[in-house]
């Protein structure tokens, strides 16, 4: 990265504070929409859109993508509510 950053442009390796889970197959959604009240249909958060929300009781940073070809969401939170994010997450589906 840093050979094509621009003047200005700094990178910040935040994998020691952030972590996440990859929620994706069929039932992806109606796993994740019991886990919060924000409206997570594709006309509000299409592919490849990200927001901030609540999952449960952690706020997270919730991307609609696919690395397996079918739907998916990539939800991140700061490591410390990794565990807590993971129950919702298992208590939900």
């Amino acid at each position: 990265f840093e050979a094509h950053m621009a003047e200005g442009v700094s990178v910040t390796d935040i994998s020691d504070t952030v972590s996440g889970f990859l929620v994706t197959g069929p039932n992806a959604r109606k796993i994740v929409e019991r886990t919060t009240h924000r409206d997570i249909s594709a006309r509000t958060l299409p592919f490849m859109a990200c927001s901030v929300f609540d999952i449960g009781m952690v706020r997270a940073r919730v991307a609609r993508l696919s690395i397996v070809g079918d739907l998916g969401f990539e939800i991140n939170c700061p490591a410390t509510l990794h565990s807590t994010l993971r129950e919702t997450l298992l208590a939900a589906g």
